[in-house]
C-alpha cells in the first residue's frame, strides 16, 4: 500500500443520477460529515473465473485511462486452500492489476475472479455510484465476463477519539460487549455479526477496538491507494468494517448492477447510524 498521507479533499462536480423508477433510492438525506471517519470504500463484482483476462487487460487499461486511471500496479497473489485440519491442500498463484487515478485516491482492481471499484476519497454514494456505472460499462465491453455471481459493498470507518474524549463517546454501547473491568482496562475487543437481509443477501458487521495498532483491515493492506489519515495508531481506536453482499446470478447490465448496489447501500446507511452516537455525528459534522 502506498504511504498514507493527510489531505484536504476537493470534490469535482458530477452530474448525479439518483432517480430510479421516478423515486430517489435514499431513505435518508446523505450524511455530510466534514470530519468523516470513513477511510475506505469498495464495490466488488465477482464473476466466474475468466482464464483469458490477461489477454483482455490491454483493452481494459486503454478504456480506463480515458476515465482518468493513469497508473498501474501489477502483482502476483498466492491463494492457499486448507482442509478442516488446517493442512495446505492446494496453492494457486495468479495476477492482479490495479489501475489508479492521478491523485491516488480511486482505483480499479481486477483479477480472473472479480473487479473492485475502490475509493479512499468519498463524499456521497451518488458520486460513487456514477463512478461504478462508468467502470461497469468498460468492464462489459473490454473484460466481457458474461455473468455476475455476486456483488459486495464494503465501508471501513476508523474511529479515533478527540482529545478529552474516549471511544465509548462515539460507539453505541451494544457494539462494545460485556466489560469485565469497569475501568476500561481491556486491551482489545472484537465483535462480528452476520445478518440475513434477504433471501440472497448477507450483511457482515465487524467492530474491532484496541489500544494501538493498524486501524485498517489486513486483507486490504495491499491496495495502492493513498489514505487521508494515517491508519497506524498509537492510541485507542475503533474500526467499523461493514460488508453487504448479494449472491445472485445476474447479466452484465451496468444500470441494473448499480441499482442493486443502491439496495445494498440502504442497509449500510441504517447500520452506520445505529453503530455510532449522536455526539459522534455532531462532532464529525463540524469543520
Amino acid at each position: 500500500m502506498g504511504a498514507p498521507i493527510f489531505c484536504r479533499i476537493k470534490f469535482v462536480k458530477w452530474s448525479v443520477k439518483c432517480d430510479f423508477n421516478g423515486m430517489s433510492p435514499r431513505k435518508h438525506p446523505p450524511l455530510k460529515l466534514e470530519k468523516s471517519p470513513l477511510i475506505f470504500v469498495l464495490a466488488q463484482v465477482r464473476f466466474p473465473q475468466l482464464l483469458s483476462i490477461k489477454e483482455r487487460i490491454p483493452a481494459f487499461q486503454d478504456a480506463l485511462r480515458k476515465l482518468g486511471y493513469l497508473k498501474l500496479n501489477q502483482r502476483e497473489v498466492t491463494q492457499v486452500k486448507r482442509d478442516p485440519q488446517n493442512n495446505v491442500v492446494a496453492r494457486e498463484t495468479f495476477s492482479q492489476w490495479e489501475f489508479i487515478d492521478k491523485a491516488g485516491t480511486h482505483s480499479i482492481l481486477t483479477d480472473p475472479r472479480f473487479i473492485n471499484v475502490n475509493s479512499s476519497q468519498y463524499e456521497v454514494f451518488e458520486r460513487f455510484a456514477e463512478r461504478m456505472e462508468q467502470v461497469f460499462h468498460v468492464m462489459a465491453e473490454s473484460v466481457e465476463p458474461g455473468l455476475v455471481e455476486r456483488l459486495g459493498l464494503r465501508f471501513v470507518d476508523l474511529i479515533v477519539p478527540s482529545e478529552g474524549r474516549n471511544i465509548a463517546d462515539y460507539v453505541d454501547p451494544g457494539l462494545r460487549g460485556f466489560q469485565v473491568d469497569p475501568e476500561e482496562n481491556r486491551e482489545a475487543f472484537y465483535m462480528e455479526t452476520v445478518t440475513r437481509t434477504g433471501e440472497d443477501k448477507r450483511f457482515l458487521h465487524r467492530y474491532t477496538e484496541t489500544r494501538k495498532g493498524l486501524g485498517f483491515p489486513p486483507d486490504l493492506i495491499s491496495s495502492g491507494l493513498k489514505l487521508c489519515r494515517n491508519p497506524r495508531m498509537e492510541t485507542t481506536f475503533g474500526l467499523l468494517d461493514m460488508d453487504h453482499m448479494l449472491t445472485r446470478e445476474m447479466d452484465v447490465e451496468p444500470q441494473e448492477m448499480v441499482e442493486a448496489f443502491w439496495d445494498l447501500h440502504r442497509h449500510h446507511e441504517d447500520a452506520f447510524r445505529r453503530s455510532v452516537t449522536k455526539l459522534a455525528l455532531e462532532e464529525w459534522r463540524q469543520l
